[in-house]
């Protein structure tokens, strides 16, 4: 479409797919937790010869200590009975994801028994490479539930499951986070540039010891998430959850929206029948 600066952008569609592939990016299997919520943006600009500097770490890390995910998990941490002093943001170690003019990777914990993290957060942006394209915006919350500060012999002992309300918020502030807060790793208006393609936004649902051997470990999303209010569950395991969602640019009024209905529409295509 022509824009009013009479520029031509792309404008794709509306499209919900199950076909994803942001799954596994950044996704150590040597530190698994039992929980991860994960949005994750597919971006293609023109011109995206661009680096990683100071002044945009700044802007970032500004954006991420004023935007919407702090108070959304300090409040999720009150409930588990954590403290709710979360330390700063901080950049990842390398093994859990690099730091320089291509990579930007901050995590935010909340630390539980033995100092072990028991709920983060994970924002990371990546440019592109020689192989790949597209510049990638990924957010994760995670939750280790042995962590948590009550102990007892079920793996949910002192874990109350996550609703669909907690979905839809924690999804809406991803989705805000990672299209226009991440970006300013490498532009002060991440608004402002011209696509080279569609924007592809994809939202997962994991439970991280879905594959290993029992060990009181919660192994299945429905063990961790509620999702009854979405339709009656027809698989007896459920190990994850994903869908793709190809948007034009979304209007903050109406991301919780879109949210819902890409909600709606995942546990639709993984047998939750109304």
């Amino acid at each position: 479409m022509r824009g009013d600066e009479g520029l031509w952008r792309w404008q794709p569609q509306l499209r919900f797919s199950f076909e994803t592939r942001e799954l596994d990016r950044w996704a150590s299997t040597g530190d698994r937790m039992d929980l991860r919520l994960r949005c994750a943006v597919r971006m293609l600009w023109q011109h995206a010869e661009r680096a990683i500097d100071g002044a945009g770490r700044k802007r970032l890390l500004a954006a991420l200590a004023a935007g919407p995910l702090p108070a959304l998990t300090t409040a999720m941490a009150r409930r588990m009975g954590l403290s709710t002093d979360p330390e700063s943001w901080e950049r990842t170690p390398d093994d859990d994801g690099y730091n320089d003019r291509r990579f930007a990777n901050y995590r935010l914990r909340f630390t539980g028994e033995s100092g072990r993290t028991a709920l983060g957060l994970w924002a990371r942006f990546q440019l592109p490479d020689g192989l790949q394209p597209t510049i990638v915006a990924l957010v994760d919350l995670r939750i280790d539930i042995t962590a948590l500060p009550t102990p007892g012999d079920a793996p949910t002992n002192g874990f109350t499951r996550l609703g669909l309300q907690d979905l839809e918020r924690f999804y809406t502030a991803a989705w805000t986070t990672a299209h226009h807060h991440l970006p300013l790793a490498v532009t002060a208006d991440p608004q402002d540039q011209l696509p080279a393609g569609p924007t592809v936004t994809e939202l997962h649902l994991q439970a991280e010891q879905a594959n290993t051997p029992p060990n009181n470990r919660a192994r299945d999303l429905q063990e961790l998430i509620d999702l009854t209010t979405l339709g009656e569950p027809t698989r007896n395991s459920l190990p994850r959850m994903s869908i793709a969602v190809t948007s034009a640019p979304v209007p903050p009024p109406q991301i919780n929206d879109l949210i819902t209905d890409a909600l709606r529409r995942m546990a639709e295509g993984f047998g939750f029948l109304k």
